[in-house]
């Protein structure tokens, strides 16, 4: 399977560097934040070797600095925990936001997450609310380098901006890091997820794999995706876990090795590949669009052959 790698190491907790009054609890893995979150908005994620990995946690630690730096010269998709590890470890120069201060919800009046404009840097009144963090959770200040972008902007209740939320940057290694304020090593609250969660996410991610190995799945949300691709032909299975049908699939691809999408086909139950109508599309660095017909069911499946 392709997708935004997800990283494991057997001795992960070994290498944990507890804080003060620590609970045995602390010692448990959490590198792997981000799985949740990517899949629920149709991401495509693999543990197989990929050449963007999500991180979060002290998961880095476990690993040798040749391994960090093949890391650091793809792509990385961080939370705050990631990032302050990566700092923690000697890598700051690497990133594009370098964490200045942790603190916890209560500490600061907060409302939400505010997506960017990116082209005009203006606000867009796109806001993820902050209202499912609990007092206790942490979230991370950065200090943003020149070169680096923000997505998104942490927002008071008067809805002016406070803090910078999503960043992106090109290293010297030529990776590509997106750096983002929330603490997700222990995992999310459902109300994390919105459709504009979604669009942020689809964004980041397509950018930070540079569209090798990249899908998204459109349509609705807990539709998740999964992806092989072949010498002749790249195989596609979707699955619906929401309570919704998916009238119409459409994904977001990328492709480096073609210029277009010649045919789609979709395995019936009788098990016959069946050749569907599609309308297809470039849609950015290596990424296509696909538009379908097809319909999914509430806890069904589709498998897609395209070639």
């Amino acid at each position: 399977e392709t997708g935004i790698g997800l990283l494991y190491h057997p001795r992960q907790s070994d290498n944990i560097i507890l804080k003060d009054n620590a609970a045995y609890a602390d010692l448990k893995p959490s590198g792997c934040g981000w799985a949740y979150p990517l899949q629920a908005c149709g991401i495509s994620t693999t543990y197989n070797r990929s050449k963007s990995v999500a991180v979060t946690g002290q998961i880095l630690r476990s690993f040798p600095d040749k391994k960090i730096k093949e890391f650091l010269s793809g792509g990385i998709l961080l939370d705050s925990s990631g990032s302050e590890t990566l700092c923690d470890m000697g890598y700051e120069k690497y990133l594009g936001a370098v964490p200045i201060r942790t603190f916890c919800k209560a500490d600061e009046t907060l409302s939400a997450e505010e997506l960017i404009d990116t082209e005009t840097m203006t606000q867009t009144s796109k806001y993820m609310t902050l209202s499912y963090l609990t007092p206790s959770e942490r979230l991370c200040e950065f200090r943003v380098k020149d070169k680096a972008n923000i997505l998104s902007q942490i927002v008071g209740v008067d809805r002016k901006y406070t803090m910078p939320g999503m960043v992106i940057y090109t290293n010297s290694l030529g990776g590509r890091i997106a750096q983002c304020p929330f603490d997700i090593s222990r995992g999310i609250r459902l109300p994390f997820l919105n459709w504009y969660r979604y669009e942020l996410l689809g964004e980041v991610s397509s950018w930070v794999s540079g569209n090798e190995g990249f899908i998204q799945v459109k349509g609705g949300p807990y539709v998740l995706s999964f992806r092989r691709d072949g010498e002749s032909q790249t195989v596609l299975f979707v699955i619906n876990l929401a309570h919704d049908d998916v009238k119409e699939i459409s994904f977001d691809i990328g492709f480096h090795k073609i210029s277009r999408i010649k045919r789609l086909d979709v395995l019936e139950d009788s098990g016959r590949w069946v050749t569907v109508k599609f309308k297809t599309y470039h849609s950015g660095e290596n990424l296509y669009r696909i538009d379908t017909n097809v319909s999914l069911k509430s806890i069904d499946f589709k498998i897609f052959r395209m070639r």
